[in-house]
């Protein structure tokens, strides 16, 4: 859930129900202070390692 909304967030900012459920997720788990910044794409994988057992 927590990945879904935080896409949906990311992808459609001015979608109110989308916004309304990310605030009151994060106020929900003590995160109000950053509740209403943007949800933006921080990183890239340039590689994978994969390790065997």
């Amino acid at each position: 859930m927590l990945t879904s909304l935080g896409e949906m967030r990311r992808s459609k900012p001015e979608d109110k129900e989308t916004v309304e459920n990310w605030v009151d997720l994060l106020n929900s788990v003590g995160l109000k202070d950053i509740a209403n910044e943007p949800v933006t794409s921080c990183c890239t994988m340039k590689h994978r390692i994969f390790i065997s057992p």
